[in-house]
């Protein structure tokens, strides 16, 4: 849906995107998020145990 609507937004004010450039730009920034909420997910719920040394 965000690229999407960036792409529906750049038709609108007539500038000439890359849809491919779009893509990554929208994957380098959605992958870092949902690793993060995986993770925290994860920790939440105790699936991830913490050693002590």
């Amino acid at each position: 849906m965000t690229v999407g609507f960036g792409l529906m937004f750049s038709d609108l004010l007539g500038a000439n995107i890359n849809p491919l450039a779009m893509g990554v730009a929208w994957a380098s920034l959605f992958s870092p998020g949902m690793l993060a909420l995986t993770y925290a997910f994860r920790s939440w719920f105790g699936q991830i145990r913490f050693t002590e040394a």
